[in-house]
Order: structure tokens, then C-alpha cells, then sequence
């Protein structure tokens, strides 16, 4: 179970009891949900920063302290989740639109597009982000 994401963080995207009725009010599915969708999360980030020390961690915070685009991202992706093991054909566009759009916002993290400021950065360095590659080849030869 995850301490990072709460029940009351959904209040954003759905009502609650729409929220029951999506996991048949059960609490375990919700957990199971929050923890993919952080996993998820965590393998985008973790390269960069700071995923799981106890003091600064980004999913080891609790309550103010956590980073709100991180929380609302988190909360998107269960919620796609969730939908999905009702019925992955019949997902909400809505759903699907903000599960595309947190894997966006993440891959341009992942890709040093976005820099979010407020995430702890990997301290010892031993995961640091390699970006490699060179120019476009040229065809300059007839």
C-alpha cells in the first residue's frame, strides 16, 4: 500500500462515489493501482532524482510535501488503470487523454525537456542521465 497518493487526492478527477463504484468498493484494488502507477512513475524518474531515500524521497513524502504535478500525474494513471481492468476497450476518452498526457509530461522529464525544480536530484551520483548521439548525416555526394 502507498502512503503517497491517498483516497482524498482523487477528489480532483472523480467523484468519490463514482471512485467506489469504479473499484466495487474495494480498497485493495485502489492500492494495487496507486502502486502500479508509481512504479510506472518511478522508472521514468528515477535516473534523475530522488525516488526513495525515507527523508526526501519523491514517493516517500507525505501530506504538503509532495509535489503536486507528481501527485496529479499519479492519480491519472490509477485512475487509467482502474478503468482498464473494468474494460480495456471501453476506456473513458477523458482517462486515456490524461494517461497520454502523464507519460508525455514523464518522458520529458526522463529526456531533460522539463526540469521540474522542486524534485530531489540524485545525490550520488552514480545515476546520472548520458545523452549521446551526434548531428544529422549529410548527403552531400552526387
Amino acid at each position: 500500500m502507498s502512503n503517497f497518493i491517498d483516497k482524498s487526492d482523487y477528489g480532483i478527477s472523480i467523484r468519490e462515489n463514482i471512485l467506489d463504484q469504479v473499484i466495487d468498493f474495494d480498497q485493495d484494488k485502489l492500492d494495487k493501482a496507486e502502486e502500479a502507477a508509481i512504479e510506472l512513475m518511478r522508472g521514468y524518474l528515477n535516473t534523475r532524482y530522488d525516488c526513495d531515500s525515507d527523508d526526501a524521497g519523491i514517493f516517500t513524502r507525505t501530506g504538503t510535501l509532495r509535489n503536486p504535478v507528481i501527485l496529479m500525474h499519479g492519480v491519472d494513471i490509477s485512475l487509467y488503470f482502474l478503468h482498464k481492468n473494468i474494460n480495456p476497450r471501453k476506456i473513458p476518452e477523458h482517462r486515456t487523454k490524461q494517461y497520454e498526457n502523464a507519460i508525455e509530461w514523464l518522458t520529458n522529464v526522463r529526456d531533460c525537456k522539463i526540469n521540474p525544480p522542486s524534485l530531489p536530484k540524485v545525490i550520488d551520483g552514480t545515476r546520472d542521465y548520458i545523452i549521446f548521439g551526434g548531428n544529422a548525416p549529410t548527403n552531400s555526394h552526387i
